[in-house]
């Protein structure tokens, strides 16, 4: 089974992804954490493939752009769980790359497994778990809803070799609706350049391909302008320039000492009459 995403591709693990698993899991940062043992080689990605992560339910995270694996996302049935699941729940279990840190890829396919095994599987509840100290896995576990449930202590990581101590959150089905239907009335839709690209060739009567060149010609005059320092004008629309933005001292979120970030040049854009009016329907 193949589940999409606005930017994602979760589809089965291939022997083919062997090469891009390693490129991620050989990273010291990525496994041990989450209580398993770095990748020592293609060939060694290449077995836990076919062990480990041919199973059931456990899909490789992928951008649409490529469909390359980047990253793990699979739902642990009852029987396997780290905590004791009942027979309807089921656990969620995740991972990504380094590079791919921060951009809110994982909660997006957090969010789409929620969605497969509420509707699709029929689960009732779903677990997820982080070890002491993964803050970022806590972070995600929030964004998606979980509610802490329980730490248990002292509990064996087998691959790892260690003990430690693991926090569990729980979700709800009825959790999860009740935050689906805040979701659907609040929901915005994103237009992609694909979108806009259909919208220009649908009101222009050009064909797609000539309305891709058009808005492509048109991003890269702007960019051009702005790199050269001057402004856009848009009469009615609105004014793309560039600010100054000066030097100034910031505090670091993490260490919380003092930072200088540098002075930079920022591009904006202020909306013109036209375009406020037409949004600002009342």
């Amino acid at each position: 089974m193949t589940l999409e995403t606005e930017r994602l591709i979760l589809r089965p693990w291939k022997e083919d992804d062997a090469e891009s698993l390693y490129k991620y899991a050989k990273n010291p940062e990525v496994g041990p954490i989450a209580g398993w043992p770095v990748h020592t080689s293609v060939e060694n990605s290449r077995e836990i493939i076919k062990s480990v992560l041919a199973a059931d339910e456990t899909y490789a995270v992928c951008l649409r752009e490529d469909n390359v694996a980047i990253g793990s996302i699979g739902l642990i049935p009852p029987a396997q769980s780290h905590t004791k699941a009942a027979d309807d729940e089921i656990e969620i279990g995740y991972w990504i790359g380094v590079p791919y840190w921060g951009q809110g890829l994982i909660p997006e396919a957090v969010r789409a497994l929620q969605k497969h095994a509420f509707l699709d599987l029929g689960c009732s509840a779903i677990w997820c778990g982080y070890y002491d100290g993964n803050e970022k896995s806590k972070r995600c576990q929030e964004k998606c809803g979980f509610k802490y449930h329980h730490t248990e202590e002292n509990k064996p990581c087998a691959l790892m070799g260690d003990v430690r101590t693991e926090h569990f959150t729980y979700l709800t089905k009825e959790q999860w609706s009740d935050s689906q239907d805040k979701v659907n009335f609040m929901e915005v839709k994103t237009m992609t350049k694909a979108d806009l690209i259909n919208a220009i060739a649908e009101k222009s009567e050009l064909s797609k391909k000539d309305s891709e060149k058009a808005l492509n010609a048109a991003v890269a005059s702007i960019t051009e302008a702005l790199t050269n320092g001057d402004k856009v004008q848009i009469v009615g629309f609105g004014t793309f320039e560039v600010r100054d933005k000066k030097e100034k001292e910031a505090i670091n979120p993490r260490t919380k000492e003092k930072v200088l970030v540098p002075a930079r040049k920022s591009p904006a854009f202020k909306a013109g009459k036209a375009l406020k009016d037409a949004v600002d329907v009342k």
